[in-house]
């Protein structure tokens, strides 16, 4: 069990569509379901490793070339990081918001 299992879990999310389907099919916040759903896919974690890997994905680190755009709190050049959205997203951050009220 690991955070990279969930974060290849994840990944998968975004290429299965039946496995994305069966994600979307779980009353959001269900861990127990869920932890159960990714087992029988191959893919066995902790509900540590589903909130660790949900909270990496969404809230990335900023990389060495965002921290040169940053001056001080404020920039008249601010841009928003360049972050990939998946179809799942919102599903996503669905389960992130409610995974840390557990």
């Amino acid at each position: 069990m690991s955070k990279a299992t969930a974060l290849a879990f994840i990944e998968q999310l975004e290429v299965n569509a039946a496995l994305k389907q069966h994600f979307d099919s779980l009353a959001t916040g269900d861990v127990k379901s869920l932890l159960k759903m990714a087992s029988a896919a191959g893919f066995a974690f902790s509900e540590a490793d589903w909130k660790d890997a949900l909270q990496s994905k969404l809230t990335p680190e900023l990389s060495a070339d965002d921290l040169e755009h940053v001056a001080g709190g404020a920039s008249e050049f601010f841009q928003q990081p360049d972050h990939k959205i998946i179809g799942g997203q919102a599903a996503l951050i669905k389960w992130y918001n409610v995974g840390f009220k557990f």
